[in-house]
């Protein structure tokens, strides 16, 4: 049962008709009346598909857009709204490629955790949830991790949830602002054998120029050991930064 719950959190869950997930390598080449049948399974399965056995459901209020893709190389808009209490259930994703993340906007009341272990929702994976000190403006760097997966709540502050003496469940699912308190974070992603082949063929294919940088930067990258999440020095971020103003430029 763990496994339906978390597969009905992922982020090919969605309602389109073709799966915009780079995580599951879902081409142009599936028949459209498959895509359809798959899409709408998944959709079925996430809104009827309980966290538990008792009458909880998915909560996910988090929005996740595909900004551009190409050459392997994709861009991602993840909106976080804020929620009191435990909050609203993450997007989840699967570490199978190499992501950059910047933080377009993070307000001051705001606090981030990264998800847990265990079921998405369950009293031991919220409860192993760890603070994320991330800034705006700045940058990280998440290297690929197959199988681990990864996702983050936007909560209220460690001074809020104190001053709160409700605990029920209409307070733990309610928003905690309007979107002035959304945290807004870009990301860059691109697999290590998209990487490897855009490495080797950069002089004989044309990249355009945002791809290039991005596959530059990356290559730079990847070749870290650890598997933790690494703030990028400010000279870095410039360079990302430099790519996102490309892409929506």
């Amino acid at each position: 049962m763990g496994d339906t719950n978390f597969l009905a959190s992922m982020t090919f869950a969605s309602g389109e008709i073709a799966c915009n997930c780079d995580e599951c390598d879902c081409g142009p080449s599936v028949p459209l009346d498959i895509q359809r049948a798959v899409q709408e399974h998944l959709k079925k399965r996430k809104f009827e598909q309980p966290v538990f056995e008792s009458s909880q459901q998915l909560n996910i209020q988090q929005q996740r857009e595909l900004v551009k893709r190409e050459s392997g190389v994709s861009v991602w808009k993840l909106v976080m709204p804020r929620y009191h209490g435990r909050g609203a259930d993450p997007i989840v994703e699967y570490r199978n490629s190499h992501r950059i993340l910047f933080v377009k906007k993070m307000p001051q009341n705001a606090t981030i955790q990264s998800i847990g272990k265990g079921i998405i929702g369950s009293a031991a994976e919220e409860s192993s949830r760890k603070f994320v000190n991330w800034k705006q403006g700045s940058s990280y760097f998440l290297p690929c991790s197959s199988g681990i997966a990864c996702g983050w709540v936007n909560t209220t502050t460690i001074t809020d949830e104190k001053s709160s003496t409700t605990d029920n469940d209409d307070v733990k699912n309610t928003p905690g602002g309007g979107e002035d308190d959304n945290v807004v974070v870009y990301t860059m992603k691109v697999s290590p054998r998209d990487l490897e082949r855009n490495q080797k063929e950069e002089e004989t294919q044309q990249l355009s120029p945002w791809v290039a940088k991005a596959v530059e930067l990356f290559g730079s990258l990847s070749s870290k050991e650890s598997n933790d999440e690494q703030m990028l020095s400010s000279e870095l971020t410039d360079k990302v930064s430099e790519i996102f103003n490309l892409v929506m430029n």
